[in-house]
């Protein structure tokens, strides 16, 4: 048996924390078993879960692969004994839950991560590569803190539709990676890391993580100063390995701020725990999850509020960026948004950039959608930098391909089809086309939807023409919903006025970082500088 050169050490129980806890870690931990098995490390790294609280036990109520199933530890604390340890204002004591399955973790460096963390096999390779010595690092392992940075998946960006398989995950995360914001901000301490490492030794040493701290809280600053006096923290994004997580939505930051703990001192070199932390001594149940398939139930998780239209969607995560970035959005856009929201786009295509409106929609509605953009560069080469500019800015982290010319040889069909203007070669659209496709004509004349319609008379499609938008698509939906949900949103006129003055952005942003950190009476000399400099 190969020794065990990593265990990772969660918690949780089975309340669907979170709103789809379940779905997010069966998730996570297929991803898993699946990255390490890539990296040939499968064998050589174990999870440890704490199932703490939980009634009926949740290895029971998983769908996780075989692979998964065998590298997941179940640790049982049943619920007459966690009521004993639970916090007055949560049914889960967190640094209890995690030290449980630190104190029976067997290997050699032990991980503390939350339960949805998504690790690429790239990521593992080089990790268990720096770990067991086979890459030369400048600093000794047995003597650090290893923290490995996250970056954070939008939490409207619907993953449980697209996320169907291990190699997808790994598309989108290594597709999208650029444009994923980091998490952590701190460089001395480990705050916002999405895993911890630490030597078998030391974590031991210090007795796992305070048990003071009940609630969701600061585990990970708490080792960090408490390990200060006898390792270094290095950050691992440098050496290629970092990590992913699901970001917190509204409603589960309520949740966390109801189960917040109170901050305690915290005191460098000092095991704050006594002898018995982590629950020494008690016998609890070791089980493993039955191996089950994936349903589609299982990954069905609806990301649009209840009650909420895709118009009103839309509306709100358009807050999630500056307000000068805020275009108005067309009648088109606001179709394809719809799309977006009613069906998963795999692959969308656009013809021509000259809404870039629509940019914006299938970003807030659909970001890991893969986008290929046709048009003819040749005359707008200002337009295709506006949308890249565009799509990175409002985090879409699909694949975006850019086709220089609208006439497309590729035989691949597109699960929606956007045209900006001149209508395509209509064998080319068709040939583009499957029958769940669902095509936008923006700004469409009479004969060039009546065109359309005809090249597309083999498919099951309804046609919606409201707002000098036509929309082919085998969705029904009423026509007085089309006319509400194709509504163009117009914005207000400082968003506007501040669009028009947006190519100067740039050069008074740098002006403002460079007067913010001078004295007020040398103003003037800076920006007489500021002009000789720009002309």
């Amino acid at each position: 048996m190969c020794e065990i050169v990593l265990s990772l050490c969660l918690s949780g129980r089975n309340d669907n924390y979170g709103f789809d806890f379940k779905r997010r870690f069966a998730t996570a931990m297929n991803f898993l078993a699946w990255s390490a098995g890539k990296a040939g490390v499968l064998d050589r790294i174990e999870v440890v879960f704490t199932d703490w609280n939980s009634r009926p036990p949740l290895a029971g109520n998983l769908s996780l692969s075989e692979d998964a199933a065998r590298l997941v530890r179940f640790i049982e604390v049943p619920p007459e004994t966690a009521e004993r340890h639970n916090p007055s204002f949560s049914p889960f004591h967190q640094s209890k839950a995690f030290n449980v399955a630190i104190r029976r973790a067997r290997g050699k460096f032990i991980g503390v991560m939350p339960a949805d963390i998504l690790i690429t096999a790239h990521a593992m390779r080089s990790l268990a590569g720096i770990l067991d010595g086979t890459y030369a690092v400048p600093f000794d392992v047995e003597k650090t803190l290893l923290g490995v940075p996250r970056k954070m998946l939008p939490w409207y960006a619907n993953e449980g539709a697209f996320f169907t398989r291990p190699e997808h995950i790994e598309h989108y995360l290594l597709a999208g990676d650029f444009y994923l914001k980091p998490d952590n901000v701190a460089r001395g301490l480990m705050g916002g890391y999405g895993v911890f490492i630490l030597p078998r030794q030391l974590i031991h040493g210090l007795r796992g993580v305070d048990e003071r701290i009940d609630g969701w809280g600061y585990n990970d600053i708490d080792l960090a100063l408490r390990a200060a006096d006898r390792a270094r923290l290095v950050n691992l994004s440098g050496y290629g390995v970092s990590c992913y997580d699901f970001e917190a939505n509204a409603p589960m930051l309520r949740q966390k701020s109801d189960r917040q703990s109170k901050v305690h001192p915290i005191r460098p070199g000092t095991a704050e725990n006594d002898e018995g932390w982590g629950l020494a001594g008690m016998p609890f149940k070791e089980t493993h999850a039955s191996p089950a398939a994936t349903t589609d139930q299982d990954r069905a998780t609806p990301v649009v509020a209840p009650g909420m239209t895709g118009r009103d969607w839309l509306a709100c995560n358009m807050t999630r960026f500056p307000f000068w970035q805020a275009l108005p959005i067309s009648a088109a856009a606001m179709a394809a948004g719809w799309a977006g929201l009613k069906t998963v786009l795999n692959r969308a295509l656009v013809y021509g950039v000259s809404d870039t409106s629509v940019a914006a929609a299938l970003s807030l509605a659909t970001p890991l959608t893969e986008l290929t953009v046709a048009e003819d560069a040749a005359n707008n080469l200002d337009l295709f930098w506006r949308w890249d500019v565009l799509l990175a800015g409002l985090h879409h982290v699909g694949s975006v391909h850019y086709v220089p010319t609208r006439s497309l040889s590729e035989t691949e069909t597109f699960d929606l089809i956007v045209i900006n203007g001149t209508l395509p070669n209509p064998e080319s659209l068709k040939r583009h086309c499957h029958p769940q496709t669902t095509v936008i004509l923006s700004g469409a004349s009479p004969a060039m939807a009546a065109g359309v319609a005809a090249e597309l008379a083999g498919f099951a499609l309804n046609r919606y023409a409201v707002h000098n938008v036509c929309v082919f698509s085998p969705l029904v939906i009423r026509e007085k919903e089309a006319a509400e949900q194709w509504r163009p949103a117009g914005g207000n006129w400082i968003a506007r006025g501040l669009l028009k003055i947006s190519p100067r952005f740039s050069r008074i942003g740098k002006m403002c970082n460079l007067l913010m950190h001078q004295p007020l009476a040398s103003w003037p000399h800076w920006i007489a500088a500021a002009r000789r400099l720009h002309g």
